[in-house]
């Protein structure tokens, strides 16, 4: 346990290169601080001899081995030395507090940087991930790892170089008491082991708690995350109660969890406290029966005490980052396995590029499934030349979306292959996959930014003439010039400050800005006005010949021209042709057809 402890802190500190040297330097620091401390302490004795006695008497050190500190502050006048201890002390307190500060401001550094490696590493993975893991996740489930679980990464951070920094104060402390007093050293030091023994077991129980109110915190933020946008649902069926016990509940976990760990953690300080205050009750006894009963020969016990006392509160300090530890450890653990998991499923790339000029991209026998033993997909095969204008139609969930993911790489098939000029898609380099092909997706996501930034999402670095010519293309120039503020006017979160039209013809500029070979509109119309749709209709035809077009429709109204149409049924291809051709041979069209009111049009 503590090899991997200890493993997983290096790896931890490692994630962000200076962050080793800066904790033990950190560490270094705070072990001079400690001895400017002790300084102070052992020339206390020595000014209050002076203080309370003076007179010539030469100045007494409680270290066995100052002879030569002696010496040296016995040649200042004895009008002087009081003065000279003074400063000394004084120098002890800045130089202890400088160090301090400088500490302070080390580990706030360290602790930041780590948790901002492992947050940028846990989002990259997340980005980077493909859509068949990280789907999925429930909603708010990463949210949670990047901000709560990283933020007590940093704890983590701050608490290890806490336990090593109290570390070596404590070494530093027992140093100094043993040249006072080897004797009561061993003393002290075997009462405290003995004491801390049944530490081992509260961190054991810490560590398990603490991995358990890891997941109840993940449920939680999942909760929250999927109740906003189904906030309309609960007023449509009154289910405010139901919601609110459903929180209740949730909450509840975790505040008993967390009582529990600030029970048992807080406890340890009354122990200690109590326990200390006996050790320094014997300590003085000890010292008074170890000076036979000379006249001030105990004295040296008063920096022994001092320093004791300043040891109590560094060992309760590294028995509570002990215990902090164990949860900390716990979240850590989460967030790595969570990592690894996402890492382990990247989609892999080839290193050939998308060719320039391809003449077909390929579907043959495919089959696809989410979810084992439930094919959405099943031996389907087609050809889509290049500069052509396919469609693909069918009935909800026969498929037609699946296959759009499908031919972006979005997803692999669990059968088949899917191909440009007989190259399969997984050999291909992702980057050039994703520049010649492009998805317009039935519900477009827009950021909440500038109408600018979303077109130019794919582009960043593009220039506001080629920004418009998109939109133009997409026929969203227009409204978005009677905008406020043109294309500088935000469109609010998720797009929601302008219309579905409008969302879904800034989507397809954004498409065309990155000038695909390849462009899949899938389901494009479906949530549109009559306006809107014949403006799509009329961007196709005129993308046509130039840019490889795939439609997937529900509605037939925008994709009756295409070169060629796919009717899908049950994930397969019942039949393909043009649309005179299915209406005329195939009755399961013409149902479909006549399903949507335009066999009038046949």
């Amino acid at each position: 346990m503590i090899g991997r402890r200890v493993a997983e802190a290096r790896r931890l500190f490692a994630a962000w290169r200076p962050g080793t040297p800066l904790a033990a330097a950190a560490v270094a620091a705070s072990a001079a601080a400690t001895a400017f401390e002790g300084v102070g302490v052992v020339m206390l004795l020595p000014f209050l001899q002076r203080v309370l006695q003076g007179g010539a008497e030469p100045l007494a050190l409680p270290l066995a081995r100052a002879r030569a500190l002696e010496l040296w502050l016995n040649g200042f006048p004895v009008s002087a030395q009081l003065l000279v201890l003074g400063v000394l002390i004084v120098g002890s307190v800045a130089g202890r507090e400088a160090l301090l500060y400088a500490v302070g401001y080390l580990k706030l550094l360290v602790s930041m940087r780590a948790a901002d490696v492992v947050r940028a590493r846990l989002h990259g993975a997340f980005v980077e991930a493909p859509l068949e893991l990280t789907s999925r996740y429930p909603h708010g489930h990463f949210q949670n790892y990047l901000h709560t679980e990283a933020n007590r990464v940093r704890q983590l951070v701050t608490q290890l170089m806490s336990l090593a920094q109290t570390a070596i104060v404590a070494a530093t402390l027992v140093a100094v008491m043993a040249l006072i007093s080897a004797r009561l050293v061993v003393l002290v030091v075997v009462v405290l082991a003995v004491l801390a023994l049944p530490l081992v077991r509260l961190f054991r129980w810490v560590h398990a708690t603490g991995a358990r109110r890891v997941q109840s915190r993940i449920e939680i933020v999942n909760y929250l995350a999927e109740l906003m946008p189904f906030l309309r649902s609960v007023h449509v069926f009154g289910s405010q109660r139901q919601e609110v016990a459903r929180f209740e509940a949730r909450y509840r976990d975790v505040t008993q969890r967390d009582l529990r760990l600030y029970a048992v953690n807080t406890l340890v300080t009354p122990v200690y406290h109590t326990a200390g205050a006996l050790v320094v009750l014997g300590i003085v006894l000890l010292g008074v029966w170890l000076a036979a009963g000379a006249p001030g020969g105990a004295a040296w016990v008063i920096p022994f005490v001092l320093l004791f006392v300043r040891f109590l509160p560094v060992l309760n300090e590294m028995n509570l980052a002990l215990s902090y530890l164990a949860d900390g450890f716990a979240s850590y653990e989460k967030l790595e396995t969570e990592l690894a998991a996402l890492r382990g499923g990247r989609m892999a790339g080839g290193d050939r590029r998308f060719p320039a000029d391809f003449r077909a991209l390929e579907l043959r026998h495919v089959s696809f499934a989410y979810e084992p033993g439930a094919p959405v997909l099943r031996d389907v095969s087609l050809t889509i030349p290049r500069g052509g204008h396919v469609a693909v139609v069918g009935p909800s969930g026969c498929g037609k979306s699946t296959l759009c993911l499908l031919l972006c790489r979005l997803y692999d098939p669990t059968g088949g292959s899917v191909s440009v000029d007989r190259a399969d898609l997984r050999t291909l380099d992702l980057a050039s996959l994703r520049e010649a092909i492009t998805l317009v997706e039935q519900t477009p996501v827009l950021l909440n930014d500038t109408v600018r930034a979303n077109i130019a999402y794919g582009r960043p670095d593009a220039a506001d003439a080629d920004v418009r010519l998109a939109a133009k293309r997409a026929h969203a120039d227009d409204f978005v010039a009677e905008f406020p503020q043109g294309y500088e006017t935000n469109v609010g979160n998720l797009g929601t400050a302008i219309s579905g039209g409008q969302r879904q013809r800034i989507a397809i500029a954004r498409a065309l800005l990155r000038e695909p070979q390849v462009l899949i509109l899938d389901e494009a119309t479906s949530a549109v006005d009559s306006v809107s749709e014949a403006l799509i209709k009329q961007t196709i035809e005129e993308l046509r010949g130039d840019v490889t077009i795939v439609s997937v429709a529900h509605r037939l109204s925008t994709i009756r021209d295409a070169d060629e149409i796919h009717f899908m049924s049950g994930g397969r291809i019942a039949c393909s042709g043009t649309f005179g051709e299915l209406v005329a041979k195939h009755a399961e069209f013409r149902e479909y057809v006549r399903a949507q009111d335009l066999s009038d049009a046949t």
